[in-house]
């Protein structure tokens, strides 16, 4: 649907004399009508979901010059960070793709640009990416998350910037930001070696609190001066 908009609004605004908008459950029930003859998916692949970490690498290829996050991008589209209510279902999230395909294309041909084209899982993981800002991460100060991360320990390992030591690696502003997803995933892949590493250097294990992911993740997100 985003991929053939570009050749569809004119002759389907023209046919229906308006571009027809989808509301509540109306896209679950015309996919469920389109699906009807085909064969039924494994219950584990139609579960699955897209990659935020994927998601964001496909926003600033694709997105990034029309929509911003936390600021950072283009304004010809509405800022799409955690601010911006948008839905989790993928039915939702085609239908809010398909109800502003006309005015994307406009703002997009003013500009002299095309849509782009989404292939493969690249929807899945746009959708995931945004929804994990908009429902998994907590916005966050960073300058509260510069504090947090001396109290809680991770400047002796870390440098009080962040900008890494001989005993753990920059994590300050790295080429992909990070989110809560990405973050936790970090800290899981290298925990037991982040634990090995305190106890050798005589380190009391921090301990974070919910509300420090959001000013930390702002924190390391945050350019140095």
């Amino acid at each position: 649907m985003w991929n053939h908009a570009e050749s569809m609004v004119d002759p389907v605004t023209k046919a229906l004399g308006q571009w027809p908008q989808f509301a509540g459950e109306e896209m679950n029930n015309l996919i469920a009508y389109a699906s009807a003859a085909a064969p039924a998916m494994p219950p584990r692949e139609s579960q699955m979901r897209g990659s935020a970490e994927r998601g964001w690498q496909v926003f600033q290829r694709k997105c990034i010059e029309c929509h911003s996050v936390r600021g950072e991008g283009g304004n010809v589209g509405p800022e799409l960070g955690p601010e911006h209510d948008l839905p989790v279902s993928e039915a939702q999230f085609a239908s809010v793709l398909w109800n502003h395909a006309p005015a994307m294309l406009r703002k997009v041909h003013e500009k002299g640009g095309s849509m782009p084209l989404l292939e493969g899982d690249e929807v899945a993981d746009l959708q995931t990416f945004l929804a994990s800002l908009r429902y998994f991460e907590p916005t966050g100060s960073a300058f509260v998350g510069e504090r947090v991360f001396t109290e809680r320990g991770c400047a002796h390992c870390h440098g009080p910037e962040a900008e890494g030591t001989k005993t753990g690696p920059r994590l300050r502003s790295g080429p992909e930001a990070f989110t809560t997803v990405s973050f936790a995933a970090a800290l899981w892949k290298h925990g037991p070696r982040m634990i090995d590493r305190a106890e050798e250097s005589g380190v009391q294990w921090p301990v974070l609190q919910a509300s420090d992911i959001g000013d930390l993740v702002s924190f390391l997100n945050n350019p140095t001066h």
